[in-house]
């Protein structure tokens, strides 16, 4: 051995003498030959095209896998894949590691990668090399575009958040932009501002992480604003938001010189939920707060004025966190009166004339009539004094067009008036109209105008009529002639006159006589109402009404407009040919339509009592909406929390016909459409006692005659419905209806794709010492009457009913021909009588078809332990054929034991719980499953249960 290691020694010391290598030369074995080497390639997991990365490699012995120390040779790079590598510097070999500064290139677009690895090679033999670990390469993320979150609808001058996101090309947002966006509003005439009013925003650059939140307002009203930001560094980086709604100002704030040449009143419209009211007014450029107003105080004294000097204004509405709900701005000149009084040229307008900023305020006297042209200027105040109006009379033509920054004042000549002080403007027939083709084209015109304090507001007779940005507020009518509060228009009957009403709003309007407590439309002609709001409005008297607007002409147009919080509260004594009632909206001709409406907390109760044998006519009402025509369509709209109750007494023999109420919108007549909309949180009540038919409830709607209604799409939520009878006088049974959110009384209703989630109902006929047996039926979603309705592919889950003689869960129907129950998802519903459906029927009338159910889950109210899901009491037969009943059944052998797990049978109605006895008719079960049908994820979907 000691031989053998001396031989080593000797002949690595004859070959350190025979050569020039050093001794760690020798150790790292480069005596070897040159292919027993390769490199170790180090480097991160995920890089970026373009940007610097590095890797380390290692010069390592093929046998030994240790460093060679001693290797400072020359690499040349590559890339396992796709793309080139470019060396941008290295540290230099330092005991056989080095680590090189790269940058890979490709042709990725911003967010997409590739999968790469690097390859490494001596320059002077290629033989020894090395691979990387699989590497990620990615395109930079850079800033790509700007989302932009804007509220669908706002209101001139009111604050609302504008959030601004840059986003990366990776679609997420991109926290290191640092740039700066600019804004433009599309479309609009608007000024872009900030809250304060005063400074207008040419940029933002205040972004935190990429996301930027501005407090902004606009100063005009447009239907379909738009906003655009584009990034100041390349315009090719830029984004529009979605369209927003502008409305006009809800406040209604306006200043209008009083009692002398140096005193303004401030007044405006109430707000609901504000706390306190802030006054401004600009000095020296700048807001400067007068003063705070506590509700229910509307108005402010600014004494000590200049005369002759414009003064400007801000007011806010605020709520109890001090967040401002609503903002508006106006302007106004103290100064002295221009008196108009009998005998004067201004009393009787013959020729052209003008009543101008200049020598505002306009104080009548007396009435006002005008033969010619009469144009007010912006900004004017027309004080009238008590009992006195304005008369547009054959020939003559009203132009009243004001500014969104100086509205035309029309009001009372004292400061504590009530609402009908005076007597309004009357367009009279053969007055000068408005020209409308598709717009205003000349002619009379209301624009940026308020009309408060008359009664009625304005009303045009057989005279077109153009009214934009315009405000009716605290208007009443008492004359059962102009039976509108803020605005009576009577079309005449040839069908050429129309009205056209757009960014407008009717507040605080009554009317004592009938018609609508905001507007009444009579005769017929076009109607217009668009972009418009009509709130807290009231009627309380006549014997047809509409709490915020009473319409007669066919083919009327309500778009994009808001009724909330109006209300029709009426009670009457004797026989009256009452009809019909809304707490909002009563449309009483053919072919109208809502679109993208929204009707909210309105409401509407009638309490009649019916003595000394009096006789009523059948009794009509509705919380929010009722139609009296067919062929109305209402698409994209929201009925919330309305309601609607209705209460009928007769006594001494006295008699009435039927009862019918609806929480949101009834049909009392012919074909409705009703799609993609959205009933919620309605309420409806019927209460007949003692002489009286029937009563009918809806929770959000009733079909109450006609045929062939379409409701589809839509989304029934949470409405609750309620009747009571009690029998008459001469002991004549009498019958509650009620349904959770669809009542239907007519024939051949298509009921397809809804969503009907937790409504209620509740039913109860009492027969009082008549001996009778109680008689109220109740269902918690769909109540159906008649014949050949298709209910296909709709979803019912939580929806309950309690009828003390019949209810079912989600459906009950009352007669069975031609009605077709198929395609439906029913889980979760419950009542006292069915969990499900409640088949009230008779034999004559046919068989109810029903298939590809799922019908799970369905219980009893009051009595656990019970999974029961229909109810027959009908002499026929039902099918519910293919039918998942939630692992109840699997056989469809129609056994008395699978029945049994099914079915509530007679003995079980009166709180028996044994599965004993019959039903009156049959149910065919064939083709019963054991697993669910799918739910329908398309509207054209096949084989499939529930809306989509």
């Amino acid at each position: 051995m000691r031989v053998i290691k001396f031989i080593a020694i000797a002949a690595v010391l004859f070959f350190l003498s025979c050569s020039k290598m050093s001794t760690q030369q020798v150790l790292d074995t480069d005596f070897l030959p040159p292919s027993s080497r390769y490199f170790q390639i180090q480097a991160d997991s995920l890089i970026y095209a373009g940007k610097p990365f590095y890797a380390t490699v290692f010069a390592l012995d093929t046998a030994t896998s240790q460093v060679l120390k001693s290797y400072n040779g020359t690499l040349n790079w590559s890339v396992v894949g796709a793309g080139t590598l470019t060396v941008l510097s290295n540290d230099g070999w330092a005991d056989g590691k080095n680590t090189f500064t790269l940058s890979y290139s490709d042709n990725l677009s911003p967010g997409q990668s590739a999968v790469i690895a690097l390859s490494a090679s001596d320059a002077s033999d290629k033989k020894i090399r090395g691979t990387s670990n699989n590497i990620t390469a990615k395109a930079p993320v850079i800033f790509s575009t700007y989302r932009i979150t804007v509220p669908a609808q706002t209101y001139m001058y009111s604050p609302f958040t504008l959030k601004v996101e840059a986003m990366g090309s990776d679609g997420e947002v991109f926290q290191n932009y640092t740039g700066t966006a600019l804004l433009t509003a599309l479309n609009s005439s608007g000024i872009f501002m900030q809250t304060d009013g005063v400074t207008q925003i040419t940029g933002l650059n205040n972004f935190v992480n990429g996301v930027s939140t501005n407090s902004v307002e606009f100063t005009q009203p447009h239907p379909t604003l738009q906003i655009k930001l584009t990034d100041s560094a390349d315009s090719s980086h830029f984004a529009i938001s979605s369209p927003v709604q502008v409305a006009i100002d809800q406040l209604g704030f306006s200043a209008i010189p009083i009692s002398n040449a140096n005193t303004l009143r401030l007044f405006w419209n109430s707000v609901s939920n504000a706390t306190s009211y802030y006054v401004y007014e600009k000095q020296a450029g700048n807001w400067i707060a007068l003063g705070t107003v506590s509700p229910p105080a509307t108005s402010y004294l600014r004494n000590s004025l200049a005369a002759g000097t414009e003064y400007e204004y801000r007011l806010e509405a605020r709520d109890a966190s001090n967040t401002v709900l609503f903002a508006s701005q106006t302007k106004a000149t103290p100064a002295p009166c221009t008196t108009i009084s009998a005998g004067m040229a201004n009393n009787n307008i013959i020729s052209t004339a003008s009543w101008t900023y200049a020598a505002s305020p306009y104080c009548v006297q007396d009435n006002v009539t005008i033969s010619a042209q009469l144009t007010i200027e912006p900004g004017v105040a027309v004080r009238v004094a008590a009992g006195k109006k304005i008369t547009v009379a054959s020939g003559g033509t009203l132009v009243a067009q004001g500014s969104s920054a100086r509205a035309i004042i029309f009001t009372a000549d004292n400061a504590l008036a009530t609402p009908g002080y005076w007597g309004g403007i009357e367009w009279l027939s053969g007055s000068v109209g408005s020209a409308i083709s598709g717009g205003y084209g000349g002619g009379s015109i209301l624009s940026y105008s308020l009309v408060e304090f008359a009664g009625p507001g304005v009303a045009a007779i057989q005279t077109p009529l153009w009214i934009e940005y315009s405000l009716f507020r605290s208007n009443k009518s008492t004359n059962a002639a102009r039976a509108g509060g803020g605005f009576y228009a009577d079309l005449g009957g040839s069908g050429t006159n129309a009205v056209f009403v757009r960014y407008s709003g009717f507040s605080t309007n009554e009317s004592t006589v009938g018609g609508g407590g905001a507007l009444r439309i009579d005769g017929s002609g076009t109607v217009t109402i668009q972009y418009s709001s009509l709130t807290t409005n009231l009627v309380s008297g006549g014997a047809e009404y509409a709490a915020a607007a009473y319409i007669v002409p066919s083919s009327a147009q309500i778009l994009s407009s808001y009724f909330g919080s109006n209300k029709a509260v009426v009670s009457a004594d004797g026989g009256l040919n009452l009809t019909y009632m809304s707490g909002a909206l009563l449309l009483k001709g053919n072919n109208n339509t809502i679109s993208a409406v929204t009707f909210e907390k309105n409401q509407q109760t009638s309490s009649f009592k019916n003595t000394n044998n009096g006789t009523w006519t059948t009794h009509y009402s509705s919380g929010s909406l009722l139609l009296t025509g067919s062929g109305n369509t209402i698409q994209n709209s929201t009925f919330s929390n309305n309601s609607g109750s209705a209460s009928l007494t007769a006594t001494d023999g006295g008699n009435s016909l039927n009862v019918y109420n609806a929480g949101a919108l009834m049909a009392a007549a012919g074909s409705l459409t009703l799609t993609q909309s959205l009933l919620s949180n309605n309420s409806a009540h019927s209460d007949a006692t003692v002489g009286h038919k029937y009563a009918y409830a809806g929770g959000a709607l009733l079909v109450a005659a006609g045929s062939s209604s379409a409701m589809t799409d839509n989304r029934f939520v949470s409405n609750s419905a309620s009747a009571s009878t009690e029998a008459s006088w001469d002991c004549t049974q009498r019958i509650a209806y009620a349904s959770g959110a669809i009542n239907l009384l007519n024939a051949s209703n298509d009921v397809r794709r809804n969503t009907f989630q937790n409504n209620s109902s509740t039913a109860s006929s009492v027969q009082a010492s008549c001996g009778s047996s109680p008689t109220g039926k109740a269902a918690g979603a769909i109540l159906a009457h008649a014949q050949n309705n298709t209910i296909n592919y709709n979803t019912f889950s939580g929806n309950t009913a309690d009828g003390n003689q019949a209810a079912g869960g989600a459906l009950l129907y009352r007669f069975f021909s031609g009605n077709n129950f198929s395609y439906n998802s029913i889980t979760g519903n419950k009542s006292d009588q069915s969990g499900a459906v409640y088949l009230l029927g008779d034999i004559s009338l046919g068989n109810l078809i029903a298939s590809h159910n799922n019908i799970t889950a369905n219980g009893r109210l009051n009595i656990t332990g019970q999974d029961r899901s229909l109810f027959l009491n009908a002499s026929t037969t039902a099918y519910f054929q293919n039918t998942h009943w939630g692992g109840q059944t699997a056989t469809g052998d129609g056994s008395a034991s699978e029945k049994c797990s099914m079915l509530i049978f007679d003995s079980e109605t009166n709180g028996g719980s044994s599965c004993t006895g019959s039903t009156s008719g049959t149910i065919d079960v064939t083709g019963a499953v054991a697993t669910a049908w799918p739910l329908c994820s398309a509207s054209s979907s096949l084989d499939c249960v529930g809306a989509p």
